[in-house]
């Protein structure tokens, strides 16, 4: 008889190759409330999907029309025909007799000797795709649909960044998802840390025992750092992260608890008055009453112009009067165009990064 509920979730695979014991320690936990972080997502997933851009706000109509334009760039070099797009495609891959995982396939469309599938990512992270066993299965499941060789494509909008693995992916690689199945199920006690954590119930539920580890080795001061090669204090920086990430969760558990009951213990809210302000409606009348002692142009000197809020004006304005259709990225070229020589950056910095610089053929 065939599982009605797949082993493995394509979204899953990365975290389960990466961590084979975190499969088992994620069995009978509850899920992760991720609403904050996917809701933004799905709705420009169901955009993608319907093609309704009604009440999209400036920058989901933006990353709306990037994606439409990578689709129209990848339809032209495969030779694809847009009527044969489809769109939300249920792709579902058999092992033994069962089903060994499951998905929906953003687009996919066909042509005479391959299939391509599509996956919109609009976070801020960069994803590779170079060994990403979530693309793998929705390859491995496009294929053993369509009967051809797949080609899979990510595209990140927000980061004009789009790859692809360096093959088409068959039926044959399978295997590959079969050998991560066996992994989970012969691994049980197989648990590495590293960026797949942030999405892993056993993690977010502190259960993880090499997490458990983590925290204690930087609690009881294991770790001198002056005497580490660099390739260590790399992972202890990469590690660390995710110790930030746990002080994050216990502190949002403190906020509800305090929330509901009023305190915890000792810890209860205490109001801190954020930054003051005028708001637009009030600056006018403001300086009417500042004017004896403060000049307009005294006055403008210490305003700050919202450039965003600018921008977004300019967008809106200039397509009602555009008598042809105009893309967000045209309208916001054209502003930088304008105005772009008045335009500074303040306030710049460095961050640490492990990501590769963007060449030209990465960006879209």
């Amino acid at each position: 008889m065939k599982n009605e509920h797949p082993s493995f979730r394509p979204s899953k695979l990365d975290q389960y190759g990466a961590c084979p014991g975190s499969y088992t320690l994620e069995k009978g936990l509850p899920d992760i409330n991720k609403e904050e972080i996917t809701d933004y997502g799905k709705k420009l997933h169901k955009v993608m999907e319907t093609g309704n851009k009604k009440n999209l706000d400036i920058e989901a109509l933006e990353l709306v029309e990037r994606c439409e334009d990578f689709l129209t760039k990848i339809l032209v070099e495969h030779r694809g025909k847009i009527e044969n797009v489809q769109r939300e495609v249920k792709l579902v891959i058999y092992s033994y007799g069962e089903i060994l995982t499951e998905g929906t396939a953003d687009l996919l469309f066909e042509t005479d000797h391959e299939v391509i599938v599509i996956d919109w990512k609009f976070g801020y992270d960069k994803i590779s795709a170079k060994n990403n066993l979530q693309l793998l299965a929705y390859g491995v499941g496009a294929s053993i649909r369509a009967n051809k060789p797949c080609k899979v494509y990510i595209f990140q909008p927000r980061l004009y960044w789009s790859d692809s693995p360096d093959k088409y992916i068959t039926h044959l690689d399978t295997l590959c998802l079969d050998s991560v199945k066996y992994r989970c199920e012969e691994n049980t006690d197989d648990y590495r840390t590293g960026e797949h954590c942030k999405y892993c119930k056993a993690f977010l539920n502190n259960v993880c025992y090499e997490y458990k580890k983590l925290v204690r080795s930087f609690e009881d001061n294991q770790i001198t750092l002056e005497n580490l090669p660099d390739k260590d204090l790399a992972k202890v920086y990469a590690d660390s992260k995710l110790v930030k990430r746990y002080v994050a969760l216990i502190e949002k558990e403190m906020k509800s608890r305090v929330t509901t009951n009023k305190n915890c213990v000792d810890y209860h809210f205490k109001e801190q008055k954020g930054n003051r302000k005028i708001s637009e409606f009030n600056i006018l009348l403001a300086l009417e009453k500042l004017e004896n002692i403060i000049d307009n142009k005294q006055f403008l000197g210490i305003c700050k112009v919202s450039l965003s809020k600018l921008e977004k004006l300019f967008v809106e304005k200039t397509k009602a009067k555009s008598d042809i259709t105009i893309t967000t990225k045209s309208c916001k070229s054209i502003f930088n165009d304008t105005i772009g020589e008045f335009i500074e950056y303040e306030n710049s910095k460095f961050i640490l990064t492990n990501e590769l610089r963007m060449t030209n053929e990465s960006i879209i």
